[in-house]
């Protein structure tokens, strides 16, 4: 199961619940991604683990890579460590508690 944490910036208090980079579940193996042109982080699904049913794959590729927010295509990945996507502040972590998949 694959386990979100919460990233809080120090600076500019921008708060986003995501992986903080690579994450597998039982079905799909997901990726951390920033949003350049509207600065927002989310996570997309990258792959698949052999666990996944051919149903599960075929809605899982139905989604696209963009930001849900903006709705663009300009990403790059973004990981644990690395600054604000807003301010390039420092980041604070907090586990969430969450489980997905």
């Amino acid at each position: 199961m694959g386990s979100p944490t919460i990233y809080t910036c120090k600076k500019c208090e921008y708060t986003a619940t995501v992986s903080g980079g690579w994450d597998v579940g039982f079905i799909a193996i997901i990726a951390t991604m920033h949003c350049q042109d509207c600065d927002e982080l989310f996570d997309v699904s990258i792959g698949f683990t052999p666990g996944a049913s051919a149903q599960q794959v075929e809605e899982a590729r139905k989604e696209t890579w963009e930001c849900p927010q903006c709705k663009t295509g300009g990403l790059e990945r973004w990981y644990d460590g690395y600054p604000c996507p807003r301010c390039d502040g420092e980041m604070d972590k907090e586990e969430s508690g969450l489980m997905w998949d």
